[in-house]
């Protein structure tokens, strides 16, 4: 579905969600490729927040948004799907508050390659 060029695709993620490891250095450091390599497609768009900056407000938790009337949003439990039009807009004012300070494009790219640096740094440790 992400590579149907009739859709379009907007995601926004922490440089905490980024660096949060479940798997391996090595792992992870494709996990960033993928991610790269997605933002270059004309119909995904793709931001991370630094740490660098200052968040709008706490991410309390992640959510998707589907064309505007839907939000899901995943607990530990379950998922939670929203149809309340108030509910709605208040995530995607969220969406676009963190948007506003997200690195995109080259810098997207510089953030993400610094990251994988750092896995990098982390693999010896890990396999020893």
């Amino acid at each position: 579905m992400l590579f149907d060029s009739g859709r379009e695709f907007s995601f926004l993620l922490t440089e905490g969600a980024v660096r949060t490891w479940p798997g391996s250095p090595a792992l992870m450091m494709a996990q960033l490729d993928r991610l790269a390599q997605v933002a270059t497609l004309a119909h995904v768009g793709l931001g991370v927040v630094p740490w660098a900056v200052e968040a709008p407000c706490f991410p309390l938790h992640g959510f998707t948004i589907f064309d505007g009337s839907t939000s899901i949003v995943d607990t530990l439990t379950g998922d939670l799907t929203l149809t309340d039009p108030e509910e709605i807009g208040t995530h995607m004012e969220t969406f676009v508050a963190f948007g506003s300070v997200a690195v995109y494009g080259e810098a997207l790219r510089g953030l993400l390659a610094d990251i994988a640096g750092d896995y990098r740094s982390l693999e010896p440790r890990y396999t020893s």
